[in-house]
């Protein structure tokens, strides 16, 4: 469900915006909602770090927000709890990952 994307975005929006993407009980739908509608680079930051954001959106953040990424409790769950998702996981956020000047143990012993 892409809709207009928001090319600038006011002070106004974005103190609105943020606060929303950092409250972990914001539901997926509007978390998605927000993801198509707003491109910026600290609206999209802070999306890949709330764990309610749905995973395909996940994966497409995590190619520019690896750290987050990692930081992100729902990711860690989905791959901690089950090896087998672990192979789910695109192929280019493993690369975007393993880029990382650190990369947690954890991960590494998923490799």
């Amino acid at each position: 469900m892409i809709m207009n994307q928001k090319s600038s975005i006011t002070q106004q929006e974005l103190d609105t915006i943020i606060p929303e993407i950092n409250d972990d009980s914001t539901l997926p739908h509007r978390l998605a909602e927000i993801f198509a509608n707003y491109p910026q680079a600290n609206i999209r930051s802070a999306l890949t770090s709330n764990p309610n954001t749905p995973l395909d959106i996940l994966f497409i953040l995590g190619l520019d927000y690896p750290t987050q990424l990692l930081n992100n409790s729902a990711f860690n769950s989905y791959f901690s709890d089950n090896s087998d998702n672990f192979e789910k996981i695109p192929t280019a956020i493993l690369k975007s990952i393993l880029k990382l000047a650190q990369v947690p143990k954890n991960f590494i012993f998923l490799l």
